[in-house]
């Protein structure tokens, strides 16, 4: 890869350097992408990295099923697949949430992509508000609009798994506890047995 060199005010500087950490991207793949946007040339993700949409709507099921509001970066979402965040994942990521709100519409699941957010504003890409917009939904003000939709993935979410345990949002945490199992505390405070009982 090539380097290029570009003399830039301090002030501009700063906030390429704050928007890419946003972003969790290095400067040079904020500026390489930029870049390739303004030559009409498309990043290419590295060789033999694919994303699977079975996977990502079981993820973002998940993720609208935790017992407390939440979302997913989508750094986050590439980690499940296997994927370190990238320039070319990040290109591979925006067509494969496409097919994946596609795939949500055909089977009349909820807006899943919904969930998916940058770490920066904690809302979807402009690209989840355009396909919503080009399936002739009326968006308003967008951060009420996203909210709605991911208010609907939790309700589906919790109607379908009514009366299951709710699911475990941590699941790379799993198995780690070392401390007393919840069965010894419960034999911890309930003392010894008392002996003048008949």
């Amino acid at each position: 890869m090539e380097a290029i060199y570009l003399r830039v005010p301090e002030e501009l500087k700063r906030a390429v350097e704050k928007r890419a950490s946003e972003l969790g991207l290095s400067v040079n793949e904020l500026a390489a992408e930029f870049l390739a946007e303004a030559v009409g040339v498309e990043a290419k993700p590295a060789k033999g990295q694919k994303l699977d949409v079975e996977l990502t709507i079981e993820v973002l099921t998940g993720v609208a099923r935790a017992s407390s509001p939440t979302t997913i970066s989508y750094g986050d979402l590439a980690k499940r697949h296997g994927y370190d965040w990238s320039f070319g994942m990040r290109s591979l990521m925006r067509a494969h949430l496409i097919s994946v709100w596609r795939e949500c519409e055909q089977r009349g699941l909820p807006a899943l992509t919904s969930l998916v957010v940058t770490r920066a504003d904690h809302m979807p890409s402009s690209g989840f508000l355009a396909l919503e917009r080009s399936a002739g939904r009326i968006v308003g003000e967008e951060a009420a609009y996203v909210s709605s939709r991911q208010d609907e993935c939790r309700l589906w979410a919790r109607r379908l798994y009514a009366g299951t345990a709710a699911l475990d949002p941590w699941p790379d945490l799993r198995g780690t506890w070392k401390g007393p199992e919840v069965e010894d505390f419960v034999e911890y405070m309930r003392g010894p047995a008392d002996e003048t009982a008949a």
